[in-house]
């Protein structure tokens, strides 16, 4: 199951998130993977208004569990960053 259509409904869902899809492969995404140590993709951060992680999963997530990130997100003024 691809995380794209997902992340796409969450977003539609929780529109005060932000979400932010990375291109490690880019200079700009290299950077970004190394300050917040993303080793693996996907990996999705969630990240105070701040900058501050204050969640992560790596790899294939369950619905359940990015919409349980899009919450604490929305909950906590934060944004949604989805490395990959």
């Amino acid at each position: 199951m691809a995380m794209e259509p997902i992340v796409n409904g969450l977003t539609k869902e929780f529109k005060e998130v932000r979400v932010l899809k990375v291109d490690i492969v880019s200079a700009q995404g290299d950077a970004l993977a190394g300050r917040f140590g993303v080793e693996m993709v996907p990996t999705f951060l969630a990240l105070s208004a701040d900058g501050v992680e204050v969640d992560r999963a790596v790899g294939f997530q369950p619905p359940a569990r990015l919409r349980q990130m899009f919450a604490l997100c929305s909950s906590a003024d934060g944004g949604l960053r989805h490395a990959d």
